[in-house]
């Protein structure tokens, strides 16, 4: 299993050098990522010799492309904090595997390889267009002190129209796929926090599937073939020649 993140995006304030408790430097880029008018907010702590680099040459208003994998917490979902008034709010951060600094721009690009928690759900909306809402779960990477760790990162996806219909129709509980999209923000730009039935603050990584492709699955054999062909049928038909 497989999640990463690539998001461009402009610093919103000048990052600062700080040092951890070992003496390691830290920074924390503040990036704001625009869709139209929306705006999608992510923190993405630095350290080490990257940490310096971006305080050396980086400043608010600047451009950063920054791929790497989203930051869970212990239940793989967005981190949960609160603020004075005793609010709830939830965050986007990044672990960076790679920054490069670049113009200005803006794009949020998520790519998933996992199992489906349970089985798929479609529906309709009142104007007819399908939407299918499955569970998806994978793996982050990495190591620490030379062991390897891994956590599970569970996303809640959304996908439509003809895809959502093949979803629905191909795929069941303990099924691999891969997607690809954007995350699915709050009116703030923030992961989305509710409550559960017994009243506890949650929040979960929403996304929105633009792309998908069936793995491994020999029922799904052709299907994504055929989701192709009916897409450039589609595009043909709003061709002027």
């Amino acid at each position: 299993m497989y999640s990463n993140i690539t998001i461009l995006g402009t610093l919103t304030r000048d990052p600062e050098l700080k040092s951890t408790k070992s003496g390691t430097p830290m920074t924390t880029l503040n990036l704001a990522v625009n869709r139209g008018e929306a705006v999608t907010w992510f923190r993405v702590p630095v350290f080490g010799k990257m940490a310096e680099n971006a305080v050396k040459y980086l400043a608010k208003g600047r451009g950063v492309m920054v791929s790497g994998a989203l930051i869970p917490s212990e239940n793989g979902s967005p981190a949960i904090w609160q603020d004075n008034e005793g609010k709830a709010h939830a965050t986007y951060e990044i672990w960076p595997e790679q920054l490069t600094y670049s113009g200005r721009g803006s794009f949020q690009s998520v790519t998933v390889l996992g199992h489906l928690g349970g089985n798929p759900e479609l529906r309709y909306t009142q104007t007819g267009k399908a939407v299918c809402s499955f569970s998806l779960a994978a793996k982050r990477v990495w190591t620490k002190d030379g062991e390897r760790q891994e956590q599970t990162i569970w996303y809640r996806c959304s996908a439509w129209e003809r895809q959502a219909e093949l979803i629905n129709q191909y795929l069941e509980k303990g099924a691999q796929i891969m997607v690809r999209g954007r995350l699915n923000p709050d009116e703030n730009g923030n992961p989305r926090v509710f409550q559960t039935n017994d009243g506890r603050d949650a929040s979960s990584f929403e996304l929105t599937v633009e792309e998908f492709s069936f793995v491994n699955d020999k029922k799904a054999e052709g299907s994504q073939e055929e989701a192709q062909e009916e897409h450039q049928e589609e595009q043909g038909q709003a061709l002027p020649f």
